[in-house]
């Protein structure tokens, strides 16, 4: 079974020798590496056709540069191998990554092999990210509620990673999920893809698969300021409410990974930067009028952004802000209360707070408990 890795590479030459070099050291021989310069300006160019003629598995492609999005789909073109492996140019793999992947491809058969562990390192530390399952991962119920939990229908879980680093995926299927990302994502791409990947298949294998080595460094895309530009957000956000539009039945709970993800990742644009003039709501809470009076229920981040945004805008008043949990807890001229003080307050609405749904039933039964009616509360994932 040959395995094609494909490595996207702009200007990484201080990390590329070390992301090639544990690629031809892996001890699964057969596979092929496709280095893809995307108008590299330093000297990574050069590095990708030095290691191209000291190892025969190696193809170099340059190209103009275009983004991530099409330096991927330019390996995906030329791929000869059954699977795909992504790798970015600055991070690296341990010897028995494309092993680890294969044993578990001949030991099921499956499109996709998805991996629920990686390292996130930079020069001073490097710590085991790991999915909490809490199931045993060779039983077919960790496959069933692994399978449930990364199609959103336990809600929005910051612990699944949507990279597409972390995969081995079929070639076919490789190519017809990243034909259909777009070229101008700079944002979120990886989570498009994945989406887009979970839609097309439920032939999917979770495992545990520690190889893969993330480095974050300061001059990478993600934490360049510029990723962080509103007009990257709109696409983003744009892009991924067209495909949520296109989800059937079966698929629709892929919303809640859409939305917790806005709504976790890109707070103050969700909120803030969406706010048009001719809007006659507060996004992405239709029901909320301007000049409505709500209480916010809630006191972690998405709580604590809403309540400083509608300080900030004035578009509706915030008549108390509670939590079930979390009381006394202070920003601006507002502190988290117990849930009972609502009692006797007027008000239009109360937000659920959360970007975790598997927390929103909890929320609305404890104001049910207080007699509180339905249609009085709201919640992010609200699809009215």
């Amino acid at each position: 079974m040959k395995v094609s890795i494909i490595v996207p590479i702009y200007n990484v030459e201080g990390y590329l020798c070390k992301c090639i070099e544990s690629i031809i050291n892996q001890n699964y021989k057969d596979i092929e590496i496709i280095l893809v310069d995307d108008g590299s300006t330093d000297n990574s160019g050069i590095i990708c056709d030095y290691y191209a003629e000291q190892d025969s598995r190696i193809i170099t492609i340059h190209k103009s540069n275009e983004g991530v999005v099409s330096a991927r789909k330019a390996g995906g073109r030329i791929a000869a191998g059954e699977y795909i492996v992504s790798i970015d140019g600055d991070d690296w793999i341990e010897e028995t990554y494309i092993d680890t992947f294969v044993k578990m491809i001949e030991k099921t058969g499956k499109d996709v092999i998805w991996s629920i562990s990686y390292y996130k390192e930079n020069e001073q530390y490097s710590s085991l990210c790991l999915a909490d399952t809490g199931k045993d991962i060779d039983l077919a119920e960790f496959q069933s509620d692994t399978l449930k939990r990364v199609n959103g229908q336990y809600g929005f879980q910051n612990d699944i990673d949507y990279s597409i680093c972390n995969k081995c995926i079929r070639k076919e299927l490789y190519n017809l999920v990243q034909n259909q990302v777009s070229n101008s994502l700079t944002r979120g791409e990886d989570l498009y893809f994945c989406l887009v990947l979970l839609i097309n298949t439920n032939s999917i294998f979770f495992g545990r698969n520690d190889g893969y080595h993330y480095v974050q460094r300061s001059s990478s895309n993600t934490n360049n300021k510029s990723a962080y530009s509103k007009e990257r957000f709109a696409l983003l956000e744009r892009k991924l409410n067209e495909l949520s539009n296109t989800l059937k039945d079966g698929k629709k709970t892929l919303n809640n990974i859409i939305r917790g993800y806005l709504l976790s990742t890109h707070m103050l644009y969700f909120f803030e930067t969406l706010q048009k003039d001719n809007l006659d709501y507060i996004y992405p809470f239709r029901e909320v009028k301007k000049n409505c009076r709500v209480v916010i229920f809630g006191a972690g981040s998405i709580g604590k952004n809403i309540i400083s945004f509608l300080n900030n805008t004035h578009k509706a008043e915030v008549v108390a802000w509670i939590d079930s949990k979390i009381v006394g807890y202070k920003l601006g001229k507002w502190e988290t209360q117990p849930v009972n003080k609502i009692m006797g307050l007027q008000y239009d609405f109360i937000i659920l707070s959360t970007n975790r749904t598997m927390y929103i039933q909890e929320m609305r039964n404890t104001l049910r408990d207080f007699g509180i009616q339905d249609n009085k509360i709201i919640s992010p994932f609200d699809i009215r």
